[in-house]
């Protein structure tokens, strides 16, 4: 087995600022690229990791710091890594201390002190993660457990607040014997069927002999009445013996006149009118005018 040694990031960094087309600044820029990098090994982003991820990171980082607006595809397509992987990189800087530096401090003051590898700080939020959610779920079980006792506490006052059944229904007042009592008084289902049938006929049976004896009862009545009437008051009238028959004929016949006198040759009855008085009713030219002129205006919709 044959293990390679790790090429060193620093390699790369002049000729990836040259394709990035820094001008006048390269130098600059990479300079600034490689202090980034010699930061980065110090707090153990280099091991394991391939050089490119790191050379893209530190380009990036570089140029915004000497006011160049490279942006992630552009290093992307130069140093030829993904898009995930340049985020994540740089996502590591940013939790070690020298990323909380201004740009003056990281150019003057070199951070000796090391931070702990990307992997070992993942492995420990993994583990206190986990510890807060064992954390969590014992203090949810512990406020089921007093959810549930207080419900029960809280059942129990209302069963004990109800008030309780005396006489006859005392027997039936508790849960438990709730079906033992039904049971007890109405048998099983078919035979309560049975009894519920038989009973509903005998009750129709009775109701139809009431209506019937009601019936006969009103037809007595109404056949004995007339006689113990015209016992007490004598013969009844009738229409002949009241005249109806008469008066009658005679509204109809005064109907019949009216509709003929009304129903004439069409003349008007002029009869105990003045000559004044019936000029009043007919109209001048220039008044005729007038009133065509207004009809033709108030009907001047539905005339067109």
């Amino acid at each position: 087995c044959i293990n390679a040694p790790a090429i060193d990031p620093c390699l790369y960094i002049p000729r990836f600022a040259h394709m990035l087309e820094f001008g006048d600044k390269n130098h600059e820029v990479s300079m600034t690229a490689l202090r980034l990098l010699q930061q980065m090994k110090r707090d153990w982003m280099h091991t394991g990791r391939r050089p490119s991820g790191l050379c893209g990171a530190a380009l990036l980082v570089a140029a915004r710091m000497h006011d160049f607006r490279r942006t992630v595809k552009e290093v992307i397509r130069v140093v030829k890594v993904g898009e995930s992987t340049l985020r994540k990189r740089l996502t590591e800087f940013e939790d070690t201390p020298a990323s909380q530096l201004t740009i003056d401090e990281f150019m003057t003051i070199d951070l000796e002190e090391e931070c702990d590898p990307p992997s070992f700080i993942a492995g420990q939020r993994k583990i206190k993660i986990q510890q807060l959610e064992k954390e969590l779920s014992k203090k949810l079980e512990e406020l089921e457990g007093e959810i549930t006792s207080y419900q029960d506490e809280i059942e129990n006052e209302l069963e004990n607040s109800r008030p309780k059944a005396k006489g006859v229904y005392a027997n039936y007042s508790k849960d438990d014997c709730i079906e033992d009592t039904i049971s007890s008084i109405f048998g099983d289902e078919d035979g309560e069927d049975e009894e519920l049938a038989a009973a509903a006929n005998h009750l129709n049976m009775d109701f139809y002999n009431e209506l019937l004896d009601k019936d006969r009862s009103k037809e007595k009545e109404i056949s004995v009445r007339p006689s113990a009437l015209e016992s007490l008051l004598g013969p009844l009238p009738t229409a002949a013996s009241l005249g109806i028959t008469e008066s009658i004929k005679e509204c109809i016949l005064t109907k019949d006149r009216d509709h003929n006198e009304n129903t004439g040759d069409g003349e008007l009855d002029l009869s105990g009118m003045d000559d004044s008085e019936i000029d009043m009713y007919i109209l001048n030219d220039s008044e005729a005018r007038i009133k065509a002129e207004l009809w033709m205006k108030e009907n001047a919709d539905y005339l067109k």
